[in-house]
């Protein structure tokens, strides 16, 4: 149980920097040029040109916003937050408050969210909030418009890009500040356009001093995945997906050191699959069977069973092939989750 509450945490989230090379990144911003919008279009009105903006980690200030998280079983939550961030681009994530949509008061938050907050705050930034993967992938998995209309978020003037979805997985939307080129909002919908994760900034003061605050720092150690080089080892053999939503590629590998943090788990392979969007992570570790344990060593290749969960909006499947345990994690539809899975084996 606690290795799915490290997966949870990690696949919403995740520690380290988006590992996109810089000819492939899209986080210059160009100044909004008026009411006829500010990028070139095709003929149906489709971007040719891509968005560009900075992520909030990326600037400095403090920033006050609401997220809403989509649970399959509890409806919509929203989460008040605050985000530090000094010139040195530290930053710290603070839970203020929670409330369901349909409440109209946010109650102090608890004080276990207060502790998941205090040690997740680093992949919340990095991995639940969005960020775009290669130039390429958005052009070919989505149509992008432009609103020529301007419109306001934390008292800022903010220009809306829609992103429609070529293969139905489902569309964004990102609001970005005119001047400074920030991202300041974004919704994010599933195929049948519910909310399932949408971030609103209520207030940004760029001028904000950080006194002696704790900046928060990674829990686990992890390295991008260099076999040759990786002082984080592996002990299993590992499965590679055959099958993959439409428009997604890998964009990055890491190893994460559980060995000694989880009593019985091995080291553990992530990878993270993206359509430009949308996020899908296939993580592996081994692990040590208990003393009587029966071992499944006649079907070496064969999942033993298949196990579905839902926490904050993030889906699991679980599985345990010889040897080693198998999580496929995302926000999709279950059944593209259970695809991707059985084609592990």
């Amino acid at each position: 149980m606690r290795v799915l509450v490290v997966l949870c945490a990690f696949f919403a989230f995740s520690c380290g920097e988006v590992s996109v090379n810089d000819s492939e990144k899209t986080f210059a911003f160009s100044t909004y040029s008026g009411s006829a919008g500010n990028l070139p279009t095709d003929a149906n009105g489709f971007l040719t040109k891509l968005p560009t903006f900075i992520y909030p980690e990326e600037t400095s200030g403090y920033m006050e916003r609401e997220i809403i998280i989509r649970s399959e079983t509890h409806g919509h939550h929203v989460f008040h937050e605050g985000l530090s961030v000094d010139p040195d681009k530290r930053f710290r994530l603070d839970i203020l408050g929670k409330k369901a949509l349909t409440d109209v008061v946010f109650t102090e938050p608890s004080q276990n969210l207060l502790l998941k907050y205090e040690q997740q705050q680093r992949y919340l930034v990095l991995y639940r909030d969005l960020h775009l993967g290669a130039k390429y992938s958005l052009l070919q998995n989505f149509q992008w418009r432009e609103d020529p209309i301007l419109r306001s978020m934390a008292g800022r003037s903010v220009v809306r890009y829609e992103a429609r979805s070529r293969y139905n997985l489902g569309d964004a939307e990102f609001f970005v500040d005119v001047d400074l080129g920030v991202l300041l909002g974004y919704t994010v919908y599933s195929p049948a356009g519910e909310i399932n994760r949408q971030l609103t900034t209520t207030k940004w003061d760029s001028a904000a001093q950080f006194g002696d605050i704790s900046w928060p720092q990674s829990l686990l150690s992890e390295e991008f995945y260099d076999p040759a080089n990786n002082t984080i080892h592996l002990d299993f053999n590992l499965s590679e997906p055959s099958y993959l939503p439409p428009g997604f590629y890998q964009e990055e590998v890491r190893v994460l050191e559980l060995e000694g943090f989880i009593v019985g788990a091995e080291n553990m392979h992530i990878a993270r699959f993206t359509d430009g969007i949308h996020q899908i992570f296939v993580a592996q570790h081994g692990f040590e069977e208990s003393p009587g344990q029966p071992s499944n060593v006649a079907t070496p290749l064969a999942a033993t069973y298949a196990r579905y969960s839902s926490v904050g909006g993030i889906h699991t499947i679980e599985g345990n092939p010889f040897g080693k345990k198998v999580y496929v994690v995302g926000q999709l539809a279950k059944d593209e989750l259970h695809t991707v899975f059985s084609s592990l084996f």
